[in-house]
């Protein structure tokens, strides 16, 4: 009866022994799994601004010293080797914008592509292609394409912000310019400089993607921007392969 008592303790703690070691087990494997969960969903999900960024960034807007900010900028460098520099907004399909790129790096002509939130967290893909072949990222102003003048300083500055810090931590650049539909006033100046935003480009001319059918037509629309002239070039979502 002893040894049987025996026996039947040892199994139980054979018994429980096991058990332990497969729930210690199963709590790795669960906090292994949880681990990499946490790691994708930080990874896939955008990088907003905090709170803490935007109120460094309204501090540095309160305070700018008067009259100093951004710089206003309606010309192309003196080095433009080209007519007239070459700004873009919109973004559609990764195949379509692949091809703009190339056939802007296969003419030494960079570009600027100033994005909007919603294009910089929804068109990645698309992007990635374009500072792949050498183009650049900037700030679609107030983000609807309109003039930056009149717009609340403080609030101008969060939404700069938020933009800002989306683009740098999706894609890994700093954003060094803004782009205005009409001349930016003092407040959107010191709003894009508390950014690190250093110029707010105002374009000279406005071409959407597709009015040029030939060749003819690309050449009369180019004798009517001034040398050194900003082409603002809209592109639609859903422009087909003909515009390009």
């Amino acid at each position: 009866k002893r040894r049987s008592g025996k026996t039947r303790l040892i199994r139980r703690q054979i018994r429980m022994t096991v058990l332990l070691t497969l729930l210690c087990v199963f709590c790795v494997a669960a906090g292994l799994y949880l681990r990499e969960i946490n790691s994708y969903v930080q990874v896939e999900q955008p990088a907003y601004a905090t709170e803490k960024d935007i109120a460094r960034a309204l501090e540095a807007y309160r305070q700018m010293p008067e009259g100093e900010g951004a710089a206003a900028r309606e010309r192309a460098p003196e080095a433009c080797s080209v007519k007239a520099e070459l700004v873009f907004t919109g973004v559609t399909s990764p195949d379509m914008m692949l091809q703009i790129a190339q056939t802007l790096e296969e003419y030494g002509n960079g570009a600027t592509f100033y994005l909007s939130m919603v294009e910089a967290n929804g068109y990645e893909e698309s992007i990635l292609s374009l500072l792949e072949h050498g183009c650049r990222a900037g700030i679609l102003g107030d983000g609807s394409g309109g003039g930056l003048s009149g717009a609340d300083g403080e609030a101008l500055t969060a939404e700069l912000c938020r933009a800002a810090t989306l683009i740098h931590a999706r894609y890994g650049v700093s954003v060094a310019s803004a782009l205005s539909a009409s001349q930016p006033d003092a407040q959107a100046l010191a709003a894009a400089a508390a950014n690190g935003i250093g110029e707010i480009v105002v374009p000279s001319a406005f071409l959407e993607l597709g009015d040029c059918t030939s060749v003819e037509e690309a050449r009369r629309l180019l004798e009517t921007i001034p040398r050194q002239g900003i082409l603002h070039v809209q592109i639609a979502r859903q422009a087909g392969d003909q515009a390009a």
